[in-house]
């Protein structure tokens, strides 16, 4: 479940040692929105959170559910060399999956940064109501996987 107070820490995080007026600056948004942000006042507009994610090079999925995720720098060609490192080379196959995986973790970002932009627009209740139907959606989806899995 995305906690809001969980995406200011990892801002927090990716801010690093520059201040908040520097990493404000670099983003481009007012200081007192970025603060807002990083004490867990408010959701990130979609356009915000994609310039984070771009300017730090970590996925948006990362910033919103802290969950380790492809960064948004590393290319195809690194998937294969790390692959290569890991000491198998890669089949067509491999590469055709490998590619697949990218693009997916890409579409992620584009629509983890849209329902941010609805979120940005609602009152804080509404938004704890949606994030609650999205955990109770995730548990069922969970238990029923679980439970397919044991009937076979």
């Amino acid at each position: 479940m995305t906690n809001i107070e969980d995406i200011g820490s990892r801002l927090k995080e990716l801010r690093g040692s520059k201040t908040q007026a520097e990493f404000a600056q670099k983003i481009g948004i007012a200081l007192l929105t970025y603060q807002r942000y990083e004490r867990g006042e408010r959701f990130p507009r979609g356009d915000v959170l994609y310039r984070i994610a771009l300017s730090c090079r970590v996925s948006s999925d990362w910033i919103l559910y802290g969950k380790k995720k492809l960064s948004l720098g590393e290319t195809k060609k690194d998937l294969i060399g790390r692959s290569k490192v890991q000491g198998r080379e890669l089949t067509i196959e491999d590469e055709e999956q490998e590619e697949r995986s990218y693009l997916k973790e890409k579409i992620k970002d584009v629509i983890s940064i849209k329902i941010v932009d609805l979120l940005s627009e609602m009152d804080l209740r509404s938004k704890r109501e949606i994030l609650k139907y999205i955990e109770e959606k995730k548990q069922l989806k969970d238990f029923l996987s679980k439970k397919m899995q044991a009937n076979k």
